[in-house]
């Protein structure tokens, strides 16, 4: 009898404390995509950065940057130091650009379901699919002109920059120089 009491409460136990995960509500979503044209069109930074989850920006960028963990993490805390302005420069295009930004719908881009937002600017207009695993924040953003995401981009460029015997694409192409004029091209 007492074994039986062990397991019940061990499987009791079991079912409180595993975190039980679910995809995000198309309601969820739409709540991130109106929060997101919010901040940008009313220019608040706070709110913005509050949104955007820069760590898992950050770690699917590394992802694509190097397979060795080690320079992934390495990565990742540069990524994390350089990109804490990220609210700011996205604020300041805006500006610039005489920008609006509008959620329009939910919509599903290459297997990623998230709120899409329309830019428009005074030279043109841009969309984006905000990635939103938690329903609550943006993890990346899919820019549809171009067909990438923000954290590819991100990921494959800083990997040109470094050695490319220690990146994944340099091992992939079986390169070992870096070109000093695309590193200055980039910086």
């Amino acid at each position: 009898m007492t074994m039986l009491r062990y397991l019940l409460f061990a499987c009791t136990f079991s079912l409180i404390t595993t975190p039980v995960y679910s995809a995000p509500t198309d309601a969820d979503l739409a709540e991130v995509g109106l929060k997101y044209a919010d901040a940008l069109n009313m220019h608040d930074v706070e709110a913005l950065h509050g949104l955007i989850n820069l760590n898992a920006l950050a770690l699917r960028a590394a992802a694509l940057f190097s397979d060795d963990q080690r320079l992934q993490s390495q990565y990742k805390r540069g990524f994390l130091m350089g990109a804490g302005d990220m609210a700011d420069r996205m604020i300041e295009v805006m500006k610039i650009e005489q920008g609006w930004a509008h959620f329009v719908r939910i919509r599903e881009i290459d297997g990623v379901r998230g709120p899409l937002i329309r830019y428009d600017y005074a030279e043109g207009t841009n969309y984006v699919l905000l990635k939103s695993t938690d329903g609550q924040s943006i993890d990346d953003f899919y820019v549809v002109s171009d067909g990438n995401w923000t954290s590819a981009t991100v990921g494959v460029l800083s990997s040109l920059l470094v050695s490319p015997s220690r990146s994944l694409i340099g091992r992939v192409f079986g390169l070992d120089t870096v070109d000093p004029a695309l590193m200055e091209y980039f910086q």
